[in-house]
């Protein structure tokens, strides 16, 4: 029917007919057909490490952790665990302040990796990508579960947006979802996409 037409034709934008790239849905996952079965495990370790990944980049755990090693190697207290709540409460860690670096190619260079196809079209595309990852239309989909995707199978982004395939991945990185457990709506996803989309890729 025309539905099963328009999904068809719908997919066919984001994946080469191939055999060597059909993919299907498994909990949100887009995995490539050889993956089945007994990888799905593998997939879901793989989510939540992308989940523990993120928040541990935007909370700088990291940074903080090493930080506080750090001041308890240096002073080499009798009782560290007393140290580290004084220190806590009387010299907390203060979060790195982090610029965003300046793109200093040259103007032809840059636009080069301009994406100048019509808003629709990028929207429509968008959408595709998003409706892979909520195969049920609930009009949320799992971060973790997109970037693991896109790392799966690269296709995804090089069939859609070939000039922004590294730039998409980042710029998903860095959405606030309001959720710890990193759910995004399509709106919340297409207005951080569409504002990575109006600068130069490539990069």
């Amino acid at each position: 029917d025309l539905s099963d037409r328009r999904n068809e034709q719908r997919g066919s934008r984001l994946l080469p007919a191939t055999a060597s790239t059909t993919t299907f849905v498994r909990g949100g996952c887009r995995l490539p057909e050889q993956m089945a079965g007994p990888t799905m495990k593998d997939a879901k370790s793989a989510v939540l490490s992308e989940e523990m990944s993120i928040f541990a980049d935007q909370t700088h755990v990291k940074e903080m952790l090493h930080e506080y090693l750090r001041r308890v190697l240096l002073n080499k207290p009798d009782d560290p665990i007393s140290f580290l709540m004084d220190e806590i409460k009387r010299n907390p860690f203060v979060i790195p302040t982090l610029s965003a670096m300046p793109d200093d190619r040259p103007e032809e260079e840059k636009a080069k990796y301009i994406d100048a196809r019509p808003i629709e079209e990028k929207m429509s595309l968008l959408k595709d990508i998003f409706d892979l990852f909520d195969p049920n239309q609930t009009g949320s989909a799992v971060r973790a579960e997109m970037l693991v995707g896109f790392m799966e199978d690269k296709s995804i982004l090089l069939s859609a947006f070939p000039k922004h395939t590294s730039e998409i991945p980042q710029a998903l990185e860095l959405l606030d979802c309001g959720k710890k457990e990193g759910t995004i709506t399509f709106e919340k996803f297409s207005d951080g996409m569409m504002e990575c989309l109006a600068v130069a890729g490539g990069r």
